[in-house]
């Protein structure tokens, strides 16, 4: 299975860069890194990636001291294995569980940014619920068209529409088949109780883009769904 290499490209980069900002001292006047760190730090990701490989029976990197070429990582199984071996180190040095979800939400907001030059809409475009549901609808396909997910969609729970005029608040739930990161992520979950979370934090940017809080319900079960799916179910509240 093939990925979308600009996109592969982009999430490994965009993780790259929060990686630097939080574990390399970046210089808050030149923006510049603490050299010897960002090399140490690439250095960690390429050993964990490179022995991911192994154990996943791939070939090997074709330079584990950098972020694979495009047909490395645009492959699914090779993705999944770097982005393991990025957030592996991560988890590594930083156990703050608020540094930890400030990190995923500074992807989630980049990779939002590309999503939306991909779909062409604009930040926050059109006003009210009809707006949010058609500008997710998009989202969730292009999710699909970049190959990151096999299929995606949305319900909405009761009258969405009656809910969000009467009370400012509405709940949804959506589902991706097979993403390119599940093995990972329920790997990451399992070893540090933290994972990458792509997705989800792409969607609770685009909601912040029409000040609207929308976060997951840790209580929902979605195990009655099959195992290559993820079901998440979400409320939504307006800020304004």
């Amino acid at each position: 299975r093939r990925l979308d290499p600009t996109f592969t490209s982009f999430v490994l980069r965009s993780t790259y860069g929060a990686l630097l900002e939080d574990l390399a001292g970046v210089d808050s006047e030149t923006g510049k890194v603490d050299a010897a760190e960002a090399d140490a730090i690439t250095a960690g990701i390429g050993e964990i990636y490179a022995r991911a490989c192994a154990e996943a029976g791939l070939s090997p990197p074709a330079d584990p001291r950098e972020i694979p070429p495009r047909e490395e990582h645009s492959e699914v199984l090779h993705f999944d294995a770097y982005s393991y071996a990025q957030f592996k180190f991560y988890a590594g040095r930083v156990a703050d569980e608020g540094k930890r979800g400030r990190l995923t939400r500074r992807i989630g907001q980049r990779l939002l940014r590309m999503m939306l030059t991909y779909t062409g809409m604009a930040p926050g475009e059109g006003e009210g619920l009809p707006a949010m549901r058609e500008g997710l609808r998009k989202l969730l396909g292009q999710f699909v068209q970049l190959g990151y997910v096999k299929d995606a969609g949305v319900s909405w729970v009761g009258p969405a529409e009656q809910l969000w005029e009467a009370e400012d608040r509405c709940e949804f739930e959506y589902f991706m088949d097979d993403p390119a990161i599940l093995p990972s992520a329920q790997r990451l979950f399992q070893e540090e109780g933290f994972a990458q979370h792509f997705s989800s934090r792409t969607i609770e940017a685009f909601f912040a883009n029409y000040m609207v809080d929308a976060r997951e319900d840790p209580d929902f079960d979605p195990r009655e769904h099959p195992a290559d799916r993820v079901v998440e179910r979400w409320t939504m509240v307006s800020l304004l």
